[in-house]
């Protein structure tokens, strides 16, 4: 994986939506954790949505019964993993945006999901990462970082790398990704200007950043 991470080093930086929407561009798609992606459903930016029009089939895969039933109603496709499994479809693509960092065991996360790729298949993660220099200065502050409240961990391309090989996993590409949001006041903003600062000397102060993955053949 030495290689693999002076790629990293020297990755670009892309917006994450549109890279996701391009890889699954007439693929057949599964989104895990589409449920709890915070936005209005009827929003152009739900991403969920968005991968529904450029995909050739967007399955969704949740354990918010509630919200999956809400969807639901709403036309979309959405099942949870004992529905996943019970059927056994494959996928060409598996997305994970945002996803990972929420769950108690993120190798067994990946493997459970890798189950479900077709030959070839690619597997999107997107997180949020441990050294962002934001994190940092939020603590500076607030006298914390502004994480989710149901994040169990923070990962970085590194111990990634590491993770997916003990999985039978590799990588296939890799992007740092620009922050998601806005800054909403003042404070924020110094936060943003000042992380661009540090950003610019080193791009392994970036937010977040998405790998995606393959299995590894007659693993």
């Amino acid at each position: 994986m030495t290689d693999w991470k002076k790629r990293i080093l020297k990755a670009d930086t892309v917006h994450k939506q549109p890279i996701i929407l391009e890889l699954c561009k007439g693929k057949s798609v599964l989104d895990v954790g589409c449920v709890g992606q915070d936005l209005d459903p009827s929003s152009d930016s739900w991403l969920h949505a968005r991968i529904k029009k450029t995909a050739a089939l967007t399955v969704g895969c949740d354990i918010n019964l509630e919200g999956i039933k809400q969807l639901n109603a709403l036309g979309m496709n959405i099942i949870t993993p004992e529905q996943l499994t019970e059927k056994g479809e494959l996928f060409d693509v598996i997305v994970m945006g945002d996803v990972i960092e929420h769950v108690n065991d993120p190798g067994a996360f990946l493997q459970f999901y890798s189950s479900f790729l077709n030959e070839n298949g690619t597997i999107i993660v997107c997180t949020p990462n441990s050294f962002g220099i934001r994190y940092v200065l939020q603590v500076l502050f607030y006298g914390k970082p502004s994480t989710n409240s149901e994040h169990t961990l923070f990962l970085d391309p590194f111990v990634m790398l590491e993770m997916i090989q003990r999985i039978q996993l590799r990588p296939v590409d890799f992007k740092w990704l620009y922050e998601y949001q806005k800054p909403k006041n003042i404070k924020q903003r110094i936060i943003y200007a000042m992380s661009a600062c540090w950003i610019a000397i080193r791009r392994y102060f970036r937010p977040n950043f998405m790998m995606v993955l393959e299995k590894i053949p007659n693993a």
